[in-house]
């Protein structure tokens, strides 16, 4: 069994090759090309090939390439090879033959790995969910604009609707010194641009259930709806 232990960066990855049995071959360093990887690889061996890689924010890409060349690709738990495989001097070289001997040994410990259908699934929704953030953050900083210039009369702060259609055409005309008036004319673009993208994003999220019969089971169950 060869066995491919890998430690990916952004733009390089650095590779410990080698059997079962701790016999190290190859130790390199190559860029995160999809020819560079295929060149390593069929440089190895012929016989059967497990790979594995830490799960990082960028994951994705690399495994699947490698999932072409080997015969399974595990991901790492960052935190619990951590516990593991504690070192006090961290490198790429020494990172990834940490990697190679915890696969060698079946001791990796590993993240499950979705279909990519479903990773895509969910970089759709962690998208919406950012630009629902980002719209938080530009309603808060609305919220504190109005409240400094005492826009909103007594009585009013703590009942008045800030994004009714109502108040939002009233802030389009109250008045306001210049470069306050300024700054809430680019709020409120800002949160017009920022409704009309989560209203495509509420569409993505309306075609994924209409598409998924476990969605609509689990939309039966008292207390959720999508």
């Amino acid at each position: 069994m060869i066995c491919v232990g890998v430690d990916q960066s952004k733009k390089f990855s650095q590779y410990t090759i080698g059997d079962e049995k701790g016999n190290i071959f190859k130790r390199t360093r190559i860029s995160n090309e999809s020819e560079e990887i295929q060149r390593l690889m069929r440089s190895l061996p012929e016989g059967p090939r497990m790979a594995a890689l830490e799960a990082s924010r960028h994951w994705g890409w690399l495994h699947d390439e490698l999932e072409k060349y080997t015969d399974q690709v595990l991901l790492g738990n960052p935190l619990e090879m951590k516990a593991i495989a504690h070192a006090k001097v961290k490198t790429d070289a020494i990172d990834s033959e940490t990697i190679y001997h915890l696969l060698r040994s079946d001791l990796l410990p590993t993240c499950y790995v979705p279909p990519r259908e479903i990773r895509e699934i969910k970089d759709q929704l962690r998208f919406r969910s950012f630009l629902i953030r980002l719209r938080g953050m530009v309603k808060n900083q609305m919220h504190v604009l109005v409240d400094r210039n005492h826009v909103l009369q007594p009585g009013q702060r703590e009942t008045a609707d800030l994004f009714s259609q109502t108040s939002l055409k009233a802030l389009k005309e109250v008045p306001l010194p210049e470069r306050e008036r300024k700054i809430l004319d680019e709020l409120l673009k800002l949160l017009q641009a920022l409704e009309a993208q989560i209203a495509i994003g509420n569409d993505w999220v309306e075609e994924l259930y209409q598409a998924s019969p476990e969605a609509q089971m689990i939309d039966t169950v008292p207390g959720f709806h999508h």
